[in-house]
C-alpha cells in the first residue's frame, strides 16, 4: 500500500516540540519516481503478518458527549504515537492505521500489520490545511486548497525536504490528507508532526467501517479508537478520492474513491485540465 530495513534508512524518531522542529529532518537528495499507481490504496502480497498472540489493545469510545474525556483520548493517542506505536482511528471515510511518519520503526510496523507490499507508498495526515505547505510544494491556489480540505480527498504534491527522507524513499511526491474528522485532526495537532495514515485492513481484505471488521489485527495495535459505524453502504468503503496535483495546471484521478464527481467538478471549475491515469 525486499526488506524494509533496506528501504527505510535510520533516522531520528521525533517525539515532540514545535512544528518547525518536528517537520525538519536531515536533507537527502530525492530520487525520481513517476508511478501514479504507487499512490493508489491497493495492497499486494507482503507475507502474512497477522498476530498470533492474545494481547489486546485498549479500546476508547469516541461516541461520548464529554469534551474532557475526549481530550484525554487525544492525549492517549498522542502518547502511543510518540512511543512509536500504531493506532487505529476513524476518519471521514473509513478506519485507518496511523503512526508517526517520522518514525521508521512505526512505519515498518504498519506495513507488517497490513501485510502490505513495501513498494506501495503511504499517505500522510496533518491537522490543518496550513500544515500541508510544511510538507508539500502546493501547486494550486489557497482558495482551491481550502475548498478541497478538510475533506475526503488525498492530494498528491511534490514533497519538500522537510518530510522524513526515509518515508516513501525514492518517491518525489507524497499524498496528504486533512480528514474532516475532529479526533484525528486533534491527534495530528497534538503530535505536532505528520502522521502516516492508511486503511485499517489486511492485504486483500475490504476497508473497515466498524472496528470489529479488523478485530483480527487488534493484537498488533497499541490503541483502537471507536467512532462507531462510519457508513452504511459498500460505497462508503471506497475511501478517499486520490488526486495527483504534482504537475501544475493539471490533475489526474488516481483512485475515484468516495468523492470523485464533486472533486473533479471543483478542479475543472478552477481551470485545471484533467489527465487520464495512464497518460
Amino acid at each position: 500500500m525486499l526488506s524494509i530495513r533496506s528501504k527505510f534508512c535510520p533516522i531520528l524518531v521525533v517525539a515532540k516540540d514545535t512544528l518547525s522542529n518536528t517537520f525538519a529532518t536531515s536533507s537527502m537528495a530525492s530520487q525520481q519516481h513517476s508511478s501514479l499507481a504507487a499512490h493508489s490504496n491497493g495492497d499486494s502480497a507482503g507475507g502474512d503478518a497477522r498476530c498470533k498472540t492474545t494481547n489486546m489493545p485498549q479500546v476508547f469510545d469516541l461516541n461520548i458527549d464529554n469534551s474532557s474525556v475526549l481530550n484525554e483520548h487525544v492525549m492517549s493517542a498522542k502518547d502511543a504515537l510518540l512511543t512509536n506505536k500504531v493506532i487505529a482511528v476513524p476518519t471521514d471515510t473509513i478506519y485507518g492505521f496511523a503512526s508517526l511518519a517520522n518514525s521508521d520503526i512505526a512505519v515498518e510496523d504498519i506495513y507488517s500489520i497490513k501485510g502490505r507490499d513495501f513498494h506501495k507508498v503511504l499517505s500522510i495526515c496533518v491537522g490543518d490545511v496550513v500544515d500541508v505547505k510544511r510538507c508539500c510544494d502546493v501547486s494550486i491556489c489557497e482558495e482551491l486548497l481550502s475548498s478541497l480540505l478538510p475533506g475526503p480527498v488525498t492530494l498528491i504534491f511534490n514533497r519538500l525536504s522537510t518530510l522524513n527522507p526515509a518515508f516513501n524513499p525514492h518517491c518525489t511526491s507524497v499524498g496528504i490528507r486533512v480528514p474532516d474528522y475532529k479526533f484525528i485532526r486533534d491527534v495530528a495537532r497534538a503530535c505536532d508532526q505528520p502522521l502516516a495514515l492508511t486503511s485499517a485492513n489486511y492485504n486483500g481484505e475490504p476497508s473497515s467501517l466498524q472496528i470489529h471488521e479488523f478485530r483480527n489485527l487488534w493484537p498488533r495495535l497499541s490503541c483502537v479508537f471507536d467512532g462507531g459505524v462510519l457508513g452504511l453502504t459498500e460505497t462508503s468503503r471506497l475511501g478517499s478520492t486520490v488526486v495527483d496535483l504534482s504537475h501544475p495546471g493539471t490533475f489526474t484521478i488516481v483512485r475515484p474513491g468516495s468523492a470523485c464527481d464533486s472533486t473533479t467538478s471543483l478542479l475543472l471549475k478552477y481551470g485545471l485540465t484533467q489527465n487520464s491515469k495512464n497518460s
